[in-house]
């Protein structure tokens, strides 16, 4: 659902600010060898659960930004769980 939306949503834009963002992620974090080496820093730490694991705590911030309270509510309108991770889950 979260993917329609934002894909839905793509559409309207001009697409001039977001290639000039990825522009400069590209540059920035790509091209530099910043991403990488982020990556490889936490790479073993991908492998553990719970909150050690840094894709975790990026779902669990992502969940408090104003998107992801937004989302959350709709998929409680609509009778769907999401734990705090995002995660959807179908209420039964």
């Amino acid at each position: 659902m979260s993917q329609y939306g934002q894909l839905k949503g793509a559409l309207l834009l001009d697409g001039a600010d977001v290639r000039a963002r990825f522009q400069n992620v590209l540059k920035t974090r790509i091209e530099s060898g910043a991403f990488m080496r982020e990556f490889q820093a936490i790479e073993k730490e991908l492998e553990s659960h719970g909150e050690n694991n840094p894709l975790e705590q990026l779902y669990i911030e992502s969940a408090k930004t104003e998107l992801g309270v937004a989302e959350a509510n709709v998929f409680k309108r609509l009778g769907l769980g999401v734990k705090e991770t995002g995660v959807v889950s179908a209420n039964h």
